[in-house]
């Protein structure tokens, strides 16, 4: 793996097949990542999400939101100059490259035998407009999951690649078979409302209220924020708030009182049930034990 400054790791490409090569990717960033890299619209890119979440505005302006089980189909001309925000902090996936024209040249074994004509892939999604996001199924996770098998041996990985090829020869690319995209705007908006949510941890806000203050919807404004940082707005929030109380309890003298209040909790019993459900023990203990890991 090659580890640069913003903490993106990247496997050497495993070549499967002439025109077909498989690497894996691990992101743990707060700022957003640039990339800058030739256009190449002759080489499709299918992209996994194991783990985590990611925002990647594509080149032209198209953003592609993928959470784990996830998956997108592009072309590296579409990511030649993009910018990736990982709302969570962190993304592990795969990538899976099919190269048109080494393809053309190197029938694939199996596939060309059954009659299979691999370019027919790329003719589909010339037609489609790409960059496309799907949201993960049983079918495409009974075939992505197995490339991170540790017993997987490379033959292994070679057959799930050319069913990976059928599998997606079959998708449709009906509307409803998409993730939603959000225009920009939106997204800005999410983010501003994000951004005033971790200013003061002590405030809560109700979803209405946010809604009338940033013009927006309240089922958008639920369906986006859920859609960029991969849980609701409440469920986020509340593992910002229990890790700034791991923090406190950690690294002040507050009393739990104080501390629950910091981060918006008005009850002491309710904040200490919050807590225990999230780390396993009392705020208490957990303070004396000088923090123990969640299990």
């Amino acid at each position: 793996m090659k580890t640069d400054e913003n903490n993106t790791s990247v496997s050497k490409r495993l070549l499967l097949f002439p025109g077909v090569s498989l690497s894996y990717l691990e992101l743990s960033c707060q700022d957003k990542i640039c990339y800058s890299h030739p256009e190449d619209k002759k080489t499709l890119v299918l992209q996994y999400c194991a783990a985590g979440h990611m925002d990647w505005q594509m080149t032209d302006g198209t953003h592609l939101y993928l959470g784990a089980k996830d998956y997108a189909v592009y072309t590296m001309g579409d990511c030649a100059h993009s910018q990736v925000r990982l709302p969570n902090g962190f993304f592990r996936g795969f990538l899976l490259f099919f190269q048109e024209e080494i393809l053309a040249k190197n029938p694939l074994p199996v596939l060309s035998e059954s009659g299979v004509d691999t370019q027919q892939l790329f003719r589909k999604f010339s037609r489609s407009d790409l960059p496309v996001s799907f949201t993960g199924s049983e079918d495409s996770e009974a075939i992505f999951r197995y490339f991170y098998s540790e017993s997987a041996p490379s033959a292994y990985q070679r057959l799930k690649a050319l069913e990976t090829i059928l599998y997606l020869q079959s998708l449709p690319l009906k509307e409803k078979n998409r993730m939603s995209e959000y225009q920009t705007r939106q997204v800005e908006i999410v983010r501003a409302v994000h951004a005033r949510l971790l200013e003061d941890l002590s405030k809560r806000y109700t979803i209405e209220e946010l809604a009338k203050e940033y013009l927006m919807n309240p089922t958008t404004l639920k369906s986006v924020f859920k859609k960029v940082y991969g849980l609701s707005l409440a469920a986020h929030m509340k593992e910002h708030r229990m890790e700034q109380a791991a923090k406190l309890l950690c690294e002040t003298d507050y009393s739990i009182s104080e501390i629950a209040h910091a981060v918006g909790y008005d009850s002491q019993s309710k904040f200490a049930s919050a807590f225990e459900k999230e780390f396993h023990c009392l705020p208490t203990v957990y303070r004396k034990n000088g923090g123990v890991w969640k299990e």
